[in-house]
């Protein structure tokens, strides 16, 4: 078997819309249908457009807030789209005595990424001296620390 003896397949031509009655597509509209600007020749309508109609991304409601996606800075953020990281004391015992806890170390603490609001809250007793730079702290996690000799910076 060669090239030279395969037979050649039949294609049929393409039928070209908006060419008159003789295209192949019938009567005189052929297949555009009736009058309007889409039955003429070089019609472009932009996507989302209702005919002078007011357009679906007009009539809806926008959304109030700032809305910062993909960034680690919470401070930025809605407090609606931030998710809460909430800190015992008793977990804190884990840290050495005079260690400096800032927001970044209960990040890698906690395992959490992006958006989010740290608070250190009073649940669980500490008996650390620790220093607390740049975190939320509660008023009873903030006597109970101050009892134990550390500080809120």
């Amino acid at each position: 078997m060669s090239l030279s003896s395969l037979k050649k397949l039949k294609q049929r031509e393409k039928k070209r819309v908006g060419r008159g009655v003789g295209s192949g597509k019938g009567s005189h509209t052929s297949d555009r249908g009736q009058k309007g600007q889409t039955s003429r020749s070089g019609n472009q309508i932009r996507e989302g457009f209702e005919g002078g109609q007011n357009p679906l991304f007009k009539r809806l409601p926008r959304l109030k807030g700032v809305r910062i996606a993909d960034k680690a800075d919470s401070r930025f953020a809605s407090p609606r789209k931030r998710t809460k990281v909430q800190v015992s004391l008793g977990s804190l015992n884990s840290f050495n005595d005079g260690d400096k806890i800032t927001e970044e170390v209960i990040r890698t603490m906690k395992n959490v990424k992006g958006l989010c609001y740290v608070k250190i809250i009073d649940s669980g007793e500490i008996t650390k001296k620790l220093t607390i730079e740049g975190v939320k702290v509660t008023k009873g996690a903030k006597s109970k620390i101050e009892k134990a000799g550390g500080n809120i910076i």
